[in-house]
């Protein structure tokens, strides 16, 4: 078995500078959420284009300031808005998992239409494992999505894309408090859970047990995937 290669820990965007470089490139954050990721790859000079498919979640993305090298849209991941091979780069970053199965190939298949030729797929994906995901399991057991999503990148994507470099993180979580880590997890409109469904007492548990001085500390094993073209080349 060929050596797992590591990043150590790392934020996503630390992880994707050491692995590539995006200025100048068009992007497209598939599944783009809040777009905390979209605004930090268009803040390196990248021209992006955040789409959810969330109508809550992308009104206020549309509502939230005009940021340079910066759009947002409403769209599934099987029908993006754009040309056929336009994009430098398919961003889908913890995204995939959330699809319906029947839904993720043909996701992958949309992602190979709107890249050029010369283009990559960039996908990141939690790992069943880590401190966040047992906070989580006992309301959000997501491991049947996350394996599945795996599952269909190692049968689909080769095909599609190309050649694959995996790398490994392990991304920190910090909440201050129990109250800013359910308000947080509230506000993920795509989630759909009900406040009495994450404050039990088996959450709180595990959430006071990952009391340090400066707050309440969780790691998140993240499998990062690159297709296509690869490092800062």
């Amino acid at each position: 078995m060929a050596e797992r290669k590591t990043l150590d820990a790392a934020s996503d965007i630390e992880a994707l500078d050491r692995l590539l470089t995006v200025a100048g490139l068009d992007l497209v954050d598939v599944g783009c959420g809040a777009g905390n990721l979209s605004r930090l790859l268009a803040q390196r000079g990248a021209r992006v284009l955040g789409v959810d498919p969330d109508a809550i979640q992308a009104a206020k993305n549309r509502e939230a300031p005009v940021e340079a090298g910066l759009r947002f849209a409403e769209a599934p991941a099987t029908a993006l808005p754009l040309d056929k091979s336009s994009q430098d780069g398919v961003i889908l970053s913890r995204s995939l998992h959330h699809m319906a199965i029947d839904e993720m190939e043909p996701a992958l298949r949309e992602a190979a239409r709107v890249l050029k030729s010369t283009g990559f797929l960039y996908v990141l994906e939690p790992d069943y494992s880590g401190s966040y995901w047992e906070l989580q399991k006992s309301y959000n057991n997501e491991s049947p999505a996350r394996l599945a999503a795996i599952e269909i990148l190692d049968r689909a994507a080769p095909a599609l894309f190309g050649e694959m470099q995996e790398y490994w993180y392990d991304l920190p979580v910090t909440f201050p408090d129990f109250d800013t880590y359910l308000e947080t997890t509230l506000d993920r409109s795509y989630l759909k859970f009900e406040r009495h469904q994450i404050d039990t007492p088996e959450v709180r548990a595990r959430f006071a047990a990952a009391r340090g001085e400066d707050g309440h500390h969780f790691a998140q094993p993240i499998r990062l995937r690159i297709y296509g073209r690869t490092g800062n080349e």
